[in-house]
């Protein structure tokens, strides 16, 4: 009747509810309180017209008369009440033509208290109330038994139990629309904050929510989360801006180390010495990649879902399989792309999460890695496979942690490239998984979904 979970059909629904219930209480006590007033007036019109009969008799037994000598019987012809008029021992005296001459109600009932109230079924009258009372005269004691049909007050109650609750659920509806409409409309506002919100979250960019509102409360609220959501995005432009100023301030320093160390190791002719120099070359190299990645993750974090453009995947990983390839250590490694896809995305993030698993790849191969893209229209989906020894069984199921290591110091670990893979791959909407191959080596997947109704 009021679906779904909103605010609007919970009131609805709470108001369909209570509104039904209060009708419905308020109909069956009022038919109950005036089917009991209608049973009062039923009674007090049957004694009265017992008294009737019972001040009529004795006057005419006063006067010397014949009470029941015919044309003296006038209370007889009341067509709403029947009458019977008998005997203490039960003789019938004086009866309604629609009745028969038998009691009624046992005269033994009646004489013992002097009065007695049956309801029973009679022919010509259906169910009806028998009221009978005793009286004694100066001659002889009388019964006098009336009769009133009951079927129109049953109707009454009828009308009041079953027809009275079915307009109070009808009501009971138009009120619980009623509510749930007012609800809905005075909750608009909130809507739309909310639809604005989702569309700020989905950009990765706080932006004011610009929401008009009717009521104080409402629009107190849209002014504070605007407030809020300022603060939040000058917050984002500082953090950008100093990402932007390490970038430039770390990789500078390190470049300029890296020549120098370069420059010192070929002038230098002592085995030692460049043996040292070398392999201070390489760890300066590990931490320029890993400065690289630390400003890639906060860029791809603090960038959000905005500015992406159309991404050619093969170009991608082509562009990555280059880099790879000018690493002296993988120089001897047979890397290869196929396949095709499209993608929308950030060209930068991408090509840098590809870099890291095609050079983890190419790390721990044995020959060759290669590279496949599949597109279709549910999912566009890249591989990257080399022929190496696998993932070991301890490290598989957190190869996608940040530092994760093996057993050892000599083990496998992941450093920071593949979490920055998985970061990227998160932040355009997909999924990355390992797993070793059956025959040798590992493959990993990455998974990006298609829009719906994309052809």
């Amino acid at each position: 009747m009021f679906a779904g979970s909103r605010l609007s059909s919970r009131f609805g629904r709470r108001a369909f509810w209570l509104t039904l219930l209060i009708l419905v209480s308020t109909t069956i006590g009022t038919g109950l309180y005036w089917k009991g007033r209608l049973m009062d007036a039923t009674r007090e019109a049957l004694d009265a017209h017992i008294s009737t009969v019972e001040t009529s008799i004795e006057i005419d037994i006063e006067g010397g008369f014949d009470p029941f000598a015919e044309g003296r019987v006038f209370f007889l012809v009341t067509p709403e009440i029947g009458l019977q008029i008998l005997s203490a021992q039960g003789e019938p005296l004086a009866v309604s033509e629609d009745l028969t001459e038998t009691p009624l109600i046992p005269i033994e009932a009646v004489t013992a208290s002097g009065s007695a109230e049956r309801e029973l079924e009679i022919d010509g009258y259906g169910k009806a109330l028998v009221r009978a009372a005793a009286f004694d005269t100066s001659q002889a004691t009388f019964v006098v038994e009336v009769v009133s049909s009951l079927r129109e007050l049953d109707t009454a109650s009828l009308i009041m139990f079953l027809v009275a609750p079915l307009g109070a659920i009808g009501i009971a509806f138009l009120v619980g629309l009623g509510v749930s409409w007012s609800v809905g409309a005075a909750l608009g506002p909130v809507r739309q904050m909310s639809e604005r919100a989702a569309s700020v979250s989905d950009s990765g960019r706080p932006e004011p929510l610009n929401v008009s509102a009717d009521t104080a409360e409402l629009k107190e609220l849209s002014s504070h989360l605007d407030h809020l959501l300022e603060r939040i995005r000058l917050s984002f432009d500082r953090e950008q801006q100093f990402l932007d100023d390490a970038s430039h301030e770390l990789r500078t320093p390190i470049a300029i180390a890296l020549a120098e160390l370069d420059l010192a190791r070929r002038m230098v002719a002592d085995a030692g010495t460049r043996a040292a120099l070398e392999s201070s070359l390489e760890e300066l190299s590990r931490l320029d990649g890993m400065a690289s990645d630390l400003l890639v993750l906060a860029r791809e974090r603090a960038a959000g879902t905005g500015g992406r453009v159309p991404v050619d995947l093969i170009e991608i990983a082509q562009n990555a399989v280059e880099a790879v390839r000018r690493d002296p250590r993988q120089s001897s490694v047979h890397m290869e792309v196929r396949g095709g896809g499209v993608m929308s995305g950030d060209p930068a993030s991408l090509e840098r999460a590809l870099l890291n698993l095609i050079a983890n790849a190419a790390q721990h191969c044995e020959r060759s890695v290669e590279i496949d893209v599949t597109d279709s229209t549910e999912a566009l989906v890249v591989t990257v496979t080399d022929d190496g020894p696998g993932i070991p069984d301890h490290l598989i199921d957190n190869l996608f942690d940040r530092f994760a290591r093996g057993r050892n110091r000599g083990a496998h670990s992941t450093g920071l490239g593949t979490a920055i893979a998985a970061e990227v791959v998160r932040h355009h909407g997909g999924t990355v998984k390992a797993e070793n191959r059956s025959e040798r080596g590992a493959v990993v997947t990455i998974r990006f979904p298609r829009e719906p109704g994309r052809q």
